[in-house]
């Protein structure tokens, strides 16, 4: 069997190293020439960080991000809306991470290189 991913973003890349992990061949193809650090930050929700750290990455994302202590949310106007306590401080729920976006899903992931290749990205 051979999977075809289009997008090579988080989603992209996590779906193929967990095929890959279960020995199923996957391509990758992704429209952007390069991966490049952007000036955005992204929340990874705790679920997706157990997903990622079941790929062996989570000395990677210790090193970039930051472990989230609260998840909380705001008006347009800053004034608090709703507050919850996560990771240790909420007793033992698991933690959400937040970081840079390019530093976090930057072109190697796992061990593995991302390849560009005539307009094709290709794990390996």
């Amino acid at each position: 069997m051979h999977v075809v991913i289009i997008g090579a973003g988080i989603g992209g890349l996590m779906l193929a190293l967990s095929l890959h992990q279960v020995g199923i061949a996957a391509r990758v193809y992704e429209s952007v020439e390069a991966s490049a650090p952007v000036g955005v930050g992204i929340n990874l929700l705790p679920h997706a960080v157990r997903e990622l750290c079941e790929l062996g990455l989570q000395e990677r994302l210790a090193a970039v991000a930051i472990p989230a202590a609260a998840l909380g949310y705001h008006s347009r106007h800053g004034r608090l809306i709703w507050l919850e306590a996560r990771g240790r401080e909420a007793r033992g729920v698991a933690r959400g991470i937040g970081g840079w976006r390019g530093s976090m899903w930057g072109s190697r992931m796992g061990g593995r290189r991302l390849l560009r290749r005539d307009g094709e990205a290709v794990l390996f």
